[in-house]
């Protein structure tokens, strides 16, 4: 990318952020994060150099798993759009899974401001929204590091639709998920 231009949104991205422009202004936006920000654990440390880590892969395919393992030897808050969408969403997904990436988006801003680490924890879709979250984590001087994970999507669905059900969600999300799944 080059550092002197501004990412060019996909109709995609432009009709989400368009639509969701002013929901950080709304109730619903601040209750969230304000709940997200008292129950997001704190690493202890912070690194000397804060890093952004972006996660890409379909639904399932261990990006989660993945942080938290990341998560033993780096201090990072992890954010996961999946614990926003479902959890804290009042319809859940289905209502505005996009909601959740403005909130994750804030609260990482919050956290690099605070000169902590963070892990975007979603599918990080298109080149777009990954360009934004590099541009983030040079606003706050931190280092981006990109990880792609892959797997057959029968195998991720079925791996998304047990953790569903393993975390108490209803299985009709396996629908959704395929909804989600486009590039």
């Amino acid at each position: 990318m080059n550092v002197d231009k501004e990412p060019k949104p996909s109709t995609f991205d432009n009709f989400w952020e368009e639509r969701l422009r002013d929901y950080p202004q709304t109730e619903e936006f601040r209750s969230i994060y304000q709940e997200m920000l008292r129950e997001l654990p704190l690493p202890e440390r912070r690194l000397q150099i804060p890093v952004v880590i972006s996660l890409i892969g379909i639904p399932g395919a261990g990006k989660s798993t993945f942080a938290k393992i990341l998560q033993e030897s780096l201090p990072a808050v992890q954010l996961r759009s999946d614990v926003i969408g479902f959890t804290k969403l009042p319809q859940g997904p289905d209502y505005d899974y996009y909601k959740a990436y403005v909130i994750k988006h804030a609260l990482a801003r919050h956290y690099l401001g605070e000169g902590y680490s963070v892990i975007m924890d979603d599918n990080n879709r298109t080149r777009y929204n990954r360009e934004r979250v590099y541009g983030m984590a040079r606003q706050y001087g931190a280092r981006n590091l990109l990880f792609f994970l892959e797997l057959p999507i029968d195998e991720a669905i079925e791996r998304a639709t047990q953790r569903d059900l393993s975390e108490g969600r209803e299985a009709k999300f396996r629908q959704t998920r395929k909804k989600l799944l486009f590039f």
